[in-house]
């Protein structure tokens, strides 16, 4: 669920927005679902829409993600200049497990190494509350 502040039109409120974001992202790649994360991106997110597709490509295929868990180390708001129209830029640290794309027959065909990435979220207040615009790789 997502927490209150996360729905406030504050920089706090954009950054437990992109907090919750990723809890959202960890729990489709538990669950091989982006039922939570459809949502939370707008139209415009090329990463919010690859996200989505990789986890529907593999339910298509038969596949599902073994661990890859996403765990939030930490978030900020951040200053600087984006391409990308955006009302708030929050610095996201995460921890990412490593991951395996099983196939239908239990066969292992990716293997997705640990790491431990820093982004920053670009988020952007509309009528109905906060969208993700882009996620870039710091």
């Amino acid at each position: 669920m997502m927490p209150p502040l996360a729905r406030q039109h504050t920089p706090q409120g954009a950054m437990a927005f992109a907090a919750y974001y990723y809890h959202a992202l960890d729990w489709s790649i538990a669950t091989n679902d982006p039922f939570l994360i459809r949502g939370l991106g707008a139209e415009s997110c090329t990463t919010c829409s690859k996200f989505v597709s990789q986890l529907d490509g593999m339910a298509s295929k038969g596949q599902h993600m073994r661990g890859g868990r996403a765990v939030v180390l930490g978030a900020g708001i951040t200053s600087g200049h984006s391409k990308i129209a955006a009302d708030v830029l929050i610095h996201v640290r995460l921890r990412q497990e490593k991951g395996e794309i099983v196939d239908a027959r239990g066969r292992v065909t990716y293997t997705q190494p640990a790491s431990t990435p820093a982004v920053i979220v670009l988020t952007k207040w509309a009528s109905d509350g906060w969208d993700v615009v882009e996620i870039s790789n710091q």
